[in-house]
């Protein structure tokens, strides 16, 4: 799931990069994306365009600031410092 929210945000951080800024409308500052896992629970996420900052929406009124993983080293940390649950009978 991790790895699909990096997928979003860098889809849509490079979605108009084969054409030119001036043709383009410029973004606010603050965009909002959603999207739906296999849960069927919408996810919706915030981008700030100016620093690159991501945050999730929690419930219904609480955003979580998201970490941001711009080399496989960062990944890799990550991954030991949050490993995935384990599976109970």
């Amino acid at each position: 799931m991790k790895a699909f929210i990096l997928v979003v945000i860098l889809a849509l951080s490079g979605t108009a990069l084969g054409q030119q800024a001036k043709d383009l409308p410029q973004p606010g500052r603050y965009q909002i994306a959603t999207h739906r896992l296999l849960t069927n629970i919408d996810n919706v996420i915030l981008l700030d365009t100016w620093t690159g900052k991501t945050w999730r929406l929690r419930g219904s009124d609480t955003w979580h600031l998201m970490t941001r993983l711009d080399t496989p080293e960062q990944v890799k940390e990550w991954n030991k410092a949050n490993p995935p649950p384990s599976k109970q009978p």
